[in-house]
């Protein structure tokens, strides 16, 4: 009789234990799925802000270009157009 109780008992406990265990589990798969969909969001807007910079970059380039090369243009037009400067 005492091992029949004593087996009963723990089954009881080992049900309990394995609910407790389901309910975390899908706790933690809730939250890893959140986590999951907020990386693959940062991941696109990481994406999205390296093509900007690359952008950006790509201006300034230009920009720099145009900087170093004005100064030459407007010398050889005024020696090309000297009365027109």
């Amino acid at each position: 009789m005492n091992h029949r109780v004593h087996s009963l008992l723990q089954e009881e406990l080992q049900k309990r234990d394995f609910e407790t265990l389901k309910k975390e589990n899908a706790q933690y798969a809730s939250q890893i799925k959140n986590l999951e969909d907020t990386l693959k969001k940062n991941e696109q807007e990481t994406q999205d802000k390296q093509k900007e910079i690359e952008a950006l970059v790509k201006k300034l380039g230009f920009v720099e270009l145009g900087k170093a090369l004005l100064p030459g243009a407007i010398s050889g037009l005024a020696k090309q157009y000297p009365k027109q400067m």
